[in-house]
This record gives C-alpha cells, structure tokens and sequence, in this order.
C-alpha cells in the first residue's frame, strides 16, 4: 500500500498508476534539479527526504521493506523553501 495525504493507495494496478503517473512528470531537467536531503535506514524502514527543484516540491517518503519489497509507503509532498 501506499498511503498519502490524499488516501491509501492498495493493489499492483493502483500502486504502478500512481509511480506512472508521478514519473511522467519528471524530464531531464527535473532529475538533474533533485537533491536527495536525507536518507536513514533502520532495519526494515527508510526514510527518505528529496526535492525536485523544477518541481518546486519537496517529497517525505517513510517505507517498511521485507522480502525486498516495498510493504508500506507513506508519502508526503510539500512546496520546498
């Protein structure tokens, strides 16, 4: 599952619709403007913290990984400063 501000987002369909359809969004230009701020990896759970600066956003990903899959993502995106 991956849960954001918006809901839960469950299922393979549902969970692949929303990484497309992040992903369109990015060109060349927004990859090369991303800056990785944090990553903290405990265990079973990581935290990352990124922005994309054409975006003007900033993303806070919390995830739980077992098996070498993503269990649970909790996402949340903001205007960066």
């Amino acid at each position: 599952v991956i849960v954001t501000t918006d809901g839960v987002i469950s299922g393979k369909a549902a969970i692949r619709k929303f990484f497309e359809d992040f992903l369109a969004g990015f060109d060349s230009a927004a990859m090369e403007s991303t800056v990785v701020n944090t990553q903290t990896v405990h265990d079973d759970v990581v935290v990352f913290n990124f922005t994309v600066g054409t975006a003007g956003m900033t993303f806070h990903d919390t995830a739980v990984i077992r098996d070498d899959r993503i269990k649970v993502l909790a996402t949340v995106a903001y205007p960066a400063k």
